[in-house]
């Protein structure tokens, strides 16, 4: 039922209906129920005594529109008024201004509409104010916020301008007007909120930042994005003279100002900030080198310069982060986060190796660098990386042979090196990789035959090794293999036509997987004659994919096995009564 935990009076009577509270109320600190609270649901004879209502964590509290009409003077000794998540709808009541001893009031994410009341500033022990999370609510922050002398921390959603009474607060310590609709510059006087160690302002304001930022001496959290800021980052973010801010606060730990229309160079002495955890810059349009002091960083969990027009070379230090995901696009656009466990280069202008420094970032567990202009070789080093599990490489103008160091990648589980110019064999070490499911090389210029330890990667669900110059006969262990894709070998006008059935079965998880092939000799070949009889004369019935130099279809051999067979178009095929067959399930 009704859970007390403190009586500040023993003689209490309850009476008129029961409605609401008796399964929807289960914590009230200090005393609560009273007779006008929920439009006479509730009543008692000590109304007078109540010091805390906190219904936050009850069930589903419905009142509607009466919420604007509740009567809260049977409440002067309030100090906490708590109704936070339940759908209390209506407007705010300007009775909650005869609340005059209420220190800590939060309505967020009740479903309230309207406009706040002006009486809120009648509140002025106020020292918590939470509103936000009611997206009905509309109009300005009332101005009459400015005389809540004892704010501490204030949250809203709410439209307009920011009021300037609100930097006369000085005791403001937590300011969040997060995801709001507020535009126009910031106020001069919100720079006198001194004692301010978090500030969250995301919203559409416009003009610059000014750098009286720095009177923020005891900030550690500042989130300015998604705003229209222009001008260079003033120092205590730009002008250089102001530069110095940032130095002489050091206590500074969190700087957000992505997604605003900030420019010119990032300064310098930012970098120099040896406190940081999180630094943001991105989607701005800052220009110029990214500094060598970016390395004073070091404690950086997240640092974010991605989506500018900075240019340059990456100074090498980044690649020592022991912290952080680097993402470098066009090769001179930075982000580091969490860890160093993914790795993205994309979409560059030039030509450039792959740099060496790479290899450094041994907790690596990603490394995508395709669609780039890589040039050169893939790097010896790249065993290094042990925890690597994926690695695309694809899109890129790659000249070399596969190095034997890919195999020591024992984590691997992605390789793709198609769409290059790779050349030389496939490393037969590669069967070594156990663990992998995708294997691309195709579109390069790779030559000899296929190697047959292919046909250990028991787990692989995909193969590309179409369009190259391999030649030879395919090993029947790489067509034992469940591939996915109709023609893993595609493009090879030297390879000789291979036939095999299917021996991995993963219908069963709990059997042994067969990494194992019949041999050729024991198949022999099978009559073009048998294959039309089967097929019913290739009836589109038995047709189970179409590709560029065949269709495929299932067959079923005397024996029982049932295999996909490729029939070649007219002009592609090599033997008419020679069929190249791959493996596929048992139970197809």
């Amino acid at each position: 039922m009704i859970s007390l935990l403190q009586l500040v009076n023993h003689e209490i009577h309850i009476g008129g209906k029961i409605e609401i509270c008796d399964v929807q109320i289960d914590y009230i600190q200090s005393l609560c129920i009273c007779c006008s609270m929920f439009a006479y649901t509730l009543s008692c004879n000590i109304a007078g005594s109540i010091i805390q209502i906190n219904l936050s964590y009850a069930f589903i509290i419905e009142v509607g529109d009466r919420f604007g009409k509740l009567n809260f003077s049977p409440f002067p000794n309030l100090v906490l008024l708590d109704l936070s998540h339940h759908q209390l709808g209506g407007k705010i009541s300007h009775q909650i201004g005869k609340l005059s001893a209420l220190k800590h009031l939060d309505l967020s994410n009740c479903g309230l509409s309207g406009e706040l009341p002006p009486s809120l500033g009648n509140l002025t022990q106020l020292e918590c104010l939470d509103i936000s999370y009611n997206d009905k609510i509309n109009g300005s922050v009332p101005p009459q916020l400015g005389n809540l002398v004892n704010l501490v921390s204030l949250k809203l959603d709410l439209t307009g301008k920011i009021p300037s009474e609100l930097g006369f607060l000085s005791n403001w310590v937590y300011l969040d007007l997060y995801s709001n609709k507020l535009f126009d510059p910031i106020p001069f006087t919100l720079y006198h909120m001194t004692n301010l160690e978090h500030l969250c302002i995301d919203n559409y304001l416009e003009g610059s930042i000014s750098k009286n930022i720095e009177n923020f001496k005891k900030i550690s959290f500042l989130s300015i994005t998604n705003n229209r800021f222009t001008d260079h980052i003033p120092l205590a973010l730009s002008l250089v003279h102001s530069l110095l801010a940032l130095v002489i606060y050091p206590t500074w730990e969190n700087l957000e100002l992505d997604s605003n229309l900030l420019n010119g160079p990032i300064p310098s002495c930012l970098c120099r900030l040896s406190k940081f955890h999180t630094l943001r810059l991105d989607s701005n349009l800052l220009e110029g080198p990214i500094h060598e002091e970016i390395c004073d960083l070091a404690n950086s969990i997240s640092l974010s310069l991605n989506l500018n027009k900075l240019n340059g070379s990456i100074p090498s230090c980044i690649f020592g982060f022991e912290l952080g995901v680097g993402f470098l696009w066009g090769w001179s656009i930075l982000v580091v986060c969490n860890f160093f466990c993914c790795l993205i280069f994309n979409q560059a202008k030039k030509k450039s190796p792959i740099p060496e420094e790479i290899c450094n970032l041994v907790n690596l567990t990603s490394f995508n660098l395709f669609q780039n202009k890589l040039s050169g070789s893939i790097l010896s080093c790249i065993g290094k990386l042990s925890k690597v599990d994926s690695l695309p490489l694809s899109s890129n103008l790659l000249k070399c042979p596969i190095p034997q160091e890919i195999c020591i990648l024992a984590n691997l589980t992605s390789l793709d090196l198609s769409q290059n110019k790779l050349s030389g064999t496939i490393p037969s070490c590669i069967g070594s990789l156990s663990k992998m499911q995708h294997l691309s090389l195709g579109s390069n210029i790779l030559k000899g035959p296929i190697p047959k330890e292919i046909g250990k990667l028991c787990d692989l669900s995909y193969l590309n090794l179409g369009f190259n110059q391999f030649s030879g006969p395919v090993p029947m262990s790489a067509t034992s293999l469940y591939i996915i894709s109709p023609d893993p070998f595609e493009g090879n006008s030297s390879l000789s036509p291979y036939m095999c059935p299917p021996l991995t079965n993963k219908a069963n998880n709990g059997q042994e997987k067969l990494c194992r092939c019949t041999t050729n000799e024991e198949w022999g070949f099978i009559a073009y004659e048998d294959i039309v009889a089967t097929t019913e004369d290739f009836n589109i019935r038995f047709c189970i994919g179409v590709g560029g130099y065949g269709s495929v279809y299932s067959e079923k051999l005397p024996c029982g096995k049932v295999v996909a067979l490729k029939k070649f178009h007219h002009l592609e095929a090599v033997n008419p009564t020679l069929t190249r067959v791959s493996g596929m399930r048992s139970n197809f």
